[in-house]
């Protein structure tokens, strides 16, 4: 380092000092956009799924509850039945909605499971309820209900809660990673600070160490020492350091 200009001295430690910084900042940016990758992930593959799921399940529900609703209540049996049929329209809407979603294997197995539980549940179920009920025949009505609705039911429902589980357990496993890695770039950005504070404070006092044994003094005292002798003052008292044998004093 003695055979370094001062200025280049001077570079090499702001250039470390950038070096350091630029690091953090690069770390702490790359950080934030995984954060807001693991967010959108959350929203759109675990979130929004699972509320379509929640929306489906809600409306199998109503269109159970519809028919018994019919059995007990003869005179709205119709008006329950157009209910019915508008909430089979409905799922297939929210159901197609689902399905453009980004899927994983599992989650296209159990996906498939459902929509050939659920269409048994409808052509063999529901819709032969529903004509029951169009034509008066609650005897029959309450023998699908019996031997159809409720034995159909249980599956599709499987495969429906098993859908929403892995939207959970998928959004836990994002939100563990992302919590992970916001620990190990945090512990890293700390530890870049800390490295970047004790090995540029290093430097600069090995560069404040070199300039003094290169002028023998602090640079105030050599300056003086200058003025002085330019001066024409050959007098001026120079204390040098033990062992000091070549430098500028």
């Amino acid at each position: 380092m003695n055979n370094l200009t001062v200025s280049t001295r001077l570079m090499l430690l702001v250039g470390l000092l950038s070096l350091f910084l630029a690091s953090t900042g690069v770390l702490g940016i790359y950080g934030a956009v995984r954060s807001t990758d693991s967010l959108r992930t959350i929203y759109e593959d675990n979130f929004v799924p699972a509320q379509h799921l929640s929306s489906v399940h809600e409306l199998q529900l109503v269109n159970r509850l519809a028919l018994n609703i019919a059995i007990v209540t003869p005179a709205i049996a119709a008006e329950q039945s157009q209910l019915i049929e508008a909430n089979i329209a409905k799922i297939s809407k929210i159901w197609e909605a689902y399905m453009a979603t980004k899927l994983v294997p599992e989650e296209e197995k159990l996906a498939k499971e459902f929509a050939e539980t659920r269409k048994r549940f409808v052509e063999d179920g529901l819709r032969p309820a529903m004509a029951a009920l169009r034509g008066g025949d609650m005897k029959e009505v309450q023998r699908i209900l019996a031997e159809k609705v409720r034995p159909l039911a249980p599956p599709q429902e499987a495969s429906l809660n098993a859908l929403i589980q892995l939207q959970i357990d998928s959004g836990k496993a994002e939100y563990e990673g992302a919590t992970a890695r916001a620990s190990f770039i945090r512990f890293a950005s700390i530890a870049g600070v800390v490295a970047g504070i004790l090995l540029t404070s290093a430097f600069g006092f090995a560069i404040s160490r070199s300039i003094t044994r290169q002028l023998g003094a602090e640079p105030s005292e050599a300056s003086e020492v200058a003025r002085g002798v330019a001066n024409g003052d050959l007098a001026w008292p120079i204390e040098l350091r033990a062992g000091d044998s070549i430098s500028l004093m």
